[in-house]
């Protein structure tokens, strides 16, 4: 994946002290040749769970292009 510099993501739950399921996050990776360091976030994704936050997130960061 990062020798084709393919986009991907990155999902991420988290849980309280007790480990109760909190929500997650997904970061939306890309790739950009012509820059000095080519792989950057471009949006970051909330949600109630890591099943929400692939398909229908809380919330959004703007998306950086």
């Amino acid at each position: 994946m990062l020798a084709d510099k393919s986009s991907f993501a990155v999902t991420i739950g988290y849980a309280d002290a007790a480990g109760r399921l909190r929500g997650a996050v997904r970061l939306d990776v890309h790739h950009r040749a012509e820059r000095l360091k080519p792989w950057f976030v471009r949006q970051v994704h909330f949600g109630d769970s890591v099943d929400s936050v692939q398909s229908s997130p809380r919330s959004s960061s703007f998306l950086l292009d």
